[in-house]
C-alpha cells in the first residue's frame, strides 16, 4: 500500500550513517516549496539545469483520485522563483487504479548536452489498466518550452524500452523506480555508463504461495532490478521482440558469467542453476537482470559519491526491509546477488497468509541452489498488518505506527 500526500515538499536531510557522512549535531531543515499537488510521487533536477528548477510527477492532475475522468497524472517543471509550474509530459492515457499510473522519471545524463542522442531525452515508468501493463519510455523534450510533442491527443513515444504485463493480472507492485548511475552525470561524455538505466521491477503478485512468485526466475522481470543500455547505436539485444527496445552492458552480472563459463551459463527458471543453454527444457537467464528477490521496491537510490545501492522492500505480512549493496559488486564470479524473498521477508521465513505454508518450492531440476549469494536487510521492522496482534513486536508497530518501508536517499550536505 502506498500512502500519497496532497502536500509536496523539498527536504534537506542527513544519514547519520558514518561521521564521514555528517557531522555530529549538523541539523537540517524542511522547505516547503509547493503546495496543493495532486498525489505526487517523484521529483528530480535535470542535469545541466539552472537550481531553481525542479520536476515533479503527479498521478493525477485535479482531485478525484482514481476516477476515469481523464485527469490522470503529468510530469511539470517547477520554476522555485517564480512558482510556476508547466506540464511537461501528459500521461492521462494511463488509466489507474490500486497502483496503477505515473510511477517515476529520469534525465539522461546528456539531457542539456545538444548533440549528442541524450540531449532532451526524458524516461518514464508507468503502469496501465489492461494486463496491467507496465511501461519504461523515452521521450523527448524537444516541443514548446521544452515540453513533449503530442500528436492526436497523445504524447509522442520516442521509443518503448521496455513493456510487460503483470504475470498474474494483478493491478499492485507493478513498474517502480527507474534512474541512472549519479557518478555517470559526472563521466565523461561518451562513456558507456552514461547509457545505463537502472529500473526496478515490483513483483505483481499478491497473497500468493512463495512458489508461484517471479522474485527467483530467471526468465521474468518482475521481483528485481534491472540494468539496461539505452544507447540507440548499440545493437538491440531482443530484435524480435516488440516490447524490448534496448542493449545489454557487457559489465552485467549474468553476461560477466556466461562469459568466464563457457558451457556452464545461467539458465534455467531458477538465478543459480547452471547448465548448457542448448538443453531444450532451459531458457538463458535474462542478461539485464542486475539483483533478484525483491518484491516491491518502490523507491530505491543511489549515492553520488560511492554508486552504492540503497533502497526499502516493502513487506508483505511480516517484515519491512531496508536493503544495501555496494556499488560495482560484480566480477563475473557470482550469479546477481539475491535479497531472499519470497524465500524469506526480512530474516525471517516468508510465511504465505493463504495458506500459512512456510515451506519453499522451487524448481531445482538438475540440482541447482538457491540464493547463494543471498544478503540479508541492513535494517528490519514489523509491517503494519500484523498490528492487531499483542505480541511485542505489534506493540512496536502502533507505538510508531510503521507501515512501508519505500526508500531515500544519502545527503552528505551541505
Amino acid at each position: 500500500m502506498r500512502n500519497h500526500s496532497g502536500v509536496f515538499s523539498v527536504v534537506l536531510s542527513c544519514i547519520f550513517l558514518s561521521a564521514t557522512h555528517c557531522a555530529e549535531g549538523q541539523s537540517y531543515r524542511v522547505e516547503r516549496v509547493a503546495s496543493g499537488l495532486q498525489q505526487p510521487v517523484y521529483m528530480d533536477q535535470a542535469p545541466g539545469d539552472p537550481s531553481n528548477i525542479i520536476y515533479y510527477m503527479t498521478r493525477v492532475t485535479s482531485g478525484g483520485g482514481n476516477a476515469g475522468n481523464g485527469t490522470h497524472g503529468s510530469l511539470w517543471r517547477y520554476d522555485m522563483n517564480t512558482r510556476q509550474s508547466t506540464e511537461v509530459l501528459n500521461l492521462s492515457h494511463r488509466n489507474l487504479t490500486l497502483d496503477l499510473g505515473p510511477q517515476g522519471f529520469a534525465f539522461h545524463p546528456d539531457f542539456n548536452n545538444p548533440g549528442t542522442d541524450g540531449f532532451q531525452k526524458i524516461y518514464v515508468s508507468s503502469a496501465a489498466t489492461g494486463g496491467p501493463v507496465n511501461y519504461v519510455e523515452e521521450y523527448a523534450a524537444s516541443g514548446p518550452n521544452g515540453t513533449v510533442p503530442v500528436s492526436g491527443g497523445l504524447p509522442v513515444v520516442n521509443r518503448t524500452l521496455l513493456q510487460y504485463n503483470n504475470v498474474f493480472g494483478d493491478n499492485n507492485h507493478v513498474i517502480d523506480w527507474i534512474g541512472f548511475d549519479p557518478r555517470a552525470y559526472d563521466a565523461a561524455p561518451g562513456s558507456p555508463e552514461r547509457n545505463y538505466l537502472y529500473i526496478s521491477a515490483g513483483d505483481g503478485s499478491n497473497g500468493r504461495p512463495a512458489d508461484q512468485r517471479p522474485e527467483q526466475k530467471s526468465n521474468i522481470v518482475q521481483g528485481k532490478l534491472l540494468r539496461i543500455d539505452v544507447d540507440p547505436n548499440k545493437p538491440d539485444f531482443y530484435p524480435a521482440d516488440p516490447q524490448k527496445n534496448f542493449a545489454i552492458p557487457d559489465s552485467n552480472p549474468i553476461p560477466l558469467w556466461n562469459s568466464q563459463h563457457v558451457g556452464n551459463e545461467l539458465v534455467g527458471t531458477t538465478l543459480n542453476y547452471t547448465g548448457p543453454t542448448a538443453t531444450v527444457s532451459y531458457t538463458p537467464a535474462l542478461p539485464e537482470i542486475y539483483f533478484t528477490g525483491t518484491r516491491n521496491t518502490f523507491r530505491m537510490s543511489m549515492d553520488k559519491q560511492t554508486g552504492d545501492f540503497w533502497s526499502g522492500d516493502v513487506g508483505e505480512f511480516q517484515r519491512e526491509e531496508i536493503n544495501f549493496l555496494p556499488a560495482d559488486p560484480y566480477d563475473g564470479t557470482q550469479a546477481p546477488y539475491d535479497f531472499g524473498f519470497p524465500q524469506r521477508e526480512g530474516t525471517s521465513v516468508f510465511v504465505t497468509r493463504a495458506s500459512g505454508d512456510t515451506s519453499i518450492q522451487w524448481d531445482l531440476a538438475g540440482g541447482g541452489s538457491i540464493s547463494t549469494n543471498s544478503i540479508n536487510p541492513i535494517q528490519e521492522g514489523p509491517h503494519a498488518a500484523l498490528n492487531n496482534g499483542s505480541s511485542a513486536a505489534d506493540a512496536e508497530i502502533r507505538s510508531t505506527s510503521r507501515s512501508a518501508y519505500i526508500g531515500g536517499y544519502v545527503y552528505r550536505g551541505p
